[in-house]
């Protein structure tokens, strides 16, 4: 322990002289830091460290470049306050996203199957894939067979919509209009208005979700509120401030750039969005709902049992859980890869290829092992966004990440435990290797 610990020191020491010696600095954090129990508190502490910097908002920094002024059309203030009131995992967590009107998956899944605090009866989905990307799939999975009414709209058909009672197709992007106002990356792109047109007619009944909402808001007799039916109307209503109109966009199909300047250290005229409006190291709002005002984190406990950690990865020929069904040149692996250091692999009897079990409290996961030198060897990863079953010899395994995932939460905005899962590893000792005992379900969104 005490080897680890110093280990961990230097590592420390190293961190903090290459932060004071270099500049400017910047970060970068994405589903790593939010798919975790310790969402909020990791993400403070790092928010925390870099405004030490001086570099928030600054020249070479993070940067919150100026974005064309387009009219937000979400709908949020035609929601009355005791209706927003409503919103699901509000009362347990009043800082997290039901504050904003969004819920998390496992506060869905108890309103429809525990009625709480209370039923939920139909749902609308579009495009998403509760199965392969969110936790808890087999929970979620008895939820949508709990609906009264369940309609999905997507690409194809998948496991999302196999328990839906209307699958509604929905055209591809080059069949529909898409417009984008800003492209994050520097000035000049956020600078950007594209309209992508559609290059060809949608197919058969396909529509684009605009359309469906549209048409639907119709059939409610919602019409006033949705621009009278007008899809047109409401892109020149989005679009009215910044000066520009679709036609003039659809004149130019690489875009229009509005003449934007970038303004830094924003903070030192308004402030930050906190009650203060100062940075806040000790938080009185977090104190105030019982949580820690200072940064804290609670490492995972590894056992006996569950001596590992895994985590996932996104892979770049894949979107979400999108192209699973694409054919691929040359492509043999019909499993996920799990990722784990050779000397890990060894003292299990695992070599490289082997289909190998992946188990947690919650679930297990089957996938196919490669050995990489430089990962700890404490940690696993996973290819993310498969979801497809697994038969062998009457047994059926999930080939999915997710399903090792539990009810565990961040206790302030609710996000799963997907990243750094307790777990084992074992070899599998079933006939999967170029086996037609291997079947896998090709649809997939």
């Amino acid at each position: 322990m005490s080897e680890y610990r110093n280990t961990y020191f230097r590592a420390l020491t190293q961190a903090a002289n290459l932060m004071a010696g270099s500049g400017p600095l910047a970060f970068y954090g994405w589903a790593g830091l939010n798919q975790h129990n310790e969402a909020t508190q990791a993400g403070r502490a790092i928010h925390l460290l870099y405004s030490l910097s001086g570099c928030y908002d600054a020249p070479g920094g993070n940067v919150f470049f100026t974005k064309p002024p387009v009219r937000n059309a979400m709908g949020s203030e035609l929601l009355p306050p005791s209706q927003a009131s409503k919103a699901l995992g509000l009362a347990e967590r009043p800082l997290g996203p039901a504050e904003k009107g969004w819920i998390t998956e496992a506060d869905m899944y108890r309103a429809i199957i525990d009625k709480k605090p209370y039923p939920v009866r139909g749902l609308l989905s579009f495009g998403s894939n509760l199965m392969a990307t969110r936790a808890e799939p087999k929970r979620g999975q008895e939820a949508l067979r709990k609906l009264e009414f369940y309609a999905h709209a997507d690409f194809f058909p998948s496991v999302m919509s196999r328990d839906a009672d209307i699958l509604l197709p929905v055209a591809m992007p080059w069949e529909r209009n898409g417009l984008q106002a800003g492209f994050l990356i520097n000035q000049a792109a956020e600078s950007l208005v594209q309209l992508r047109t559609p290059v060809v007619a949608p197919l058969g009944k396909a529509r684009s979700d605009a359309d469906i909402v549209f048409d639907l808001a119709s059939r409610l007799g919602l019409n006033d509120q949705f621009f009278d039916g007008d899809p047109e109307a409401a892109m020149r209503y989005v679009l009215e401030p910044t000066g520009l109109t679709s036609e003039a966009l659809r004149d130019a199909p690489e875009g229009v750039k509005l003449p934007l300047d970038t303004h830094y250290f924003k903070y030192r005229e308004h402030g930050f969005d906190t009650p203060s409006r100062r940075i806040e190291f000790y938080s009185e709002s977090l104190k105030h709902f019982g949580q820690p005002p200072l940064p804290d984190f609670q490492q995972p406990v590894l056992s006996a049992e569950f001596p590992l950690l895994i985590t996932c990865a996104k892979l770049t020929d894949r979107c979400h859980s999108q192209h699973q069904q694409a054919e691929r040149p040359r492509r043999k692996q019909r499993l996920p890869a799990v990722h784990l250091h050779p000397s890990s692999a060894g003292d299990r009897g695992i070599a490289e290829g082997d289909a190998i079990i992946v188990r947690s409290l919650h679930g297990t996961m089957l996938g196919r092992a490669r050995l990489d030198a430089s990962l700890d060897t404490k940690v696993l990863w996973a290819d993310y966004g498969w979801w497809q079953e697994v038969l062998c010899e009457a047994s059926e395994m999930a080939a999915n990440y997710t399903s090792l995932s539990g009810p565990e939460c961040d206790p302030v905005s609710g996000s799963a435990l997907l990243r750094g899962i307790c777990c084992q590893v074992e070899k599998a000792l079933l006939p999967l290797r170029d086996s037609p005992l291997l079947v896998t379900n090709q649809l997939t969104s």
